[in-house]
């Protein structure tokens, strides 16, 4: 599941489903805890997409306090916690958490090998003005960035073992031209290696500038 589009989908919408939506509450929480559907108020189409990506959502406790809204699981001992404030959200589990400021992600981190470190950090960089230009990742928190992502350009670069290059695919294959030589490369946690496949190296004469996506 992509949490950051989970975000970014009902930061603002799901705040307004709360305040005017009509789950029960449970009496034996002293009248705080309301249970029920949080997606219940939103648009068709809205409500399809968040259930598809948080389906917990569907089955919730919320507090609101003041303008603070927070949001678990509905169940005894929850796995996911969401806190929604003004123009702001959280989202935690066991190993990601992300901080999203106007509909834009400030940053996540992430446990990626699983050693309850949270090495992965990523953050979406904007201009001046807060139009958001595109993310920037350290995949193991060390100070040295991995992958900026430019959204307008749908351009990755990415540092491979000691320098920046740009990210290109060429026959199914990603990898970066080094010295006018397309070089496959390889992802493993979040940071670029050189590939050793056969020494095979391929000329740039056939479609290697071609961008790749940005998911």
């Amino acid at each position: 599941m992509n949490k950051t589009i989970t975000l970014l989908l009902f930061t603002v919408s799901i705040a307004l489903s709360f305040s005017l939506g009509k789950m029960s509450v449970d009496s034996d929480q002293n009248n705080y805890i309301k249970t029920g559907d949080a997606t219940q108020n939103l648009p068709a189409e809205l409500k399809d997409a968040v259930q598809f990506l948080s389906p917990w959502l569907s089955n919730s406790k919320s507090v609101t306090l003041g303008k603070f809204i927070a949001l678990t699981p509905n169940k005894q001992n929850p796995d996911k916690f969401l806190l929604f404030f003004d123009k702001n959200a959280i989202y935690i589990e066991k190993d990601y958490f992300s901080v999203e400021s106007n509909n834009s992600l400030l940053i996540t981190a992430a446990d990626k090998n699983k050693d309850s470190i949270f090495e992965h950090i990523s953050y979406e960089h904007m201009d001046d003005k807060g139009n958001i230009l595109g993310m920037t990742v350290d995949a193991n928190r060390n100070g040295q960035l991995d992958t900026i992502m430019d959204y307008k350009n749908k351009k990755v670069s990415a540092w491979v073992e000691d320098a920046w290059y740009t990210i290109t695919k060429k026959e199914n294959a990603v990898g970066v031209i080094v010295n006018n030589v397309w070089k496959p490369v390889h992802n493993k946690n979040g940071i670029y290696y050189f590939s050793k496949i056969s020494n095979k190296q391929f000329n740039t004469d056939s479609g290697a500038d071609a961008p790749p996506p940005v998911n």
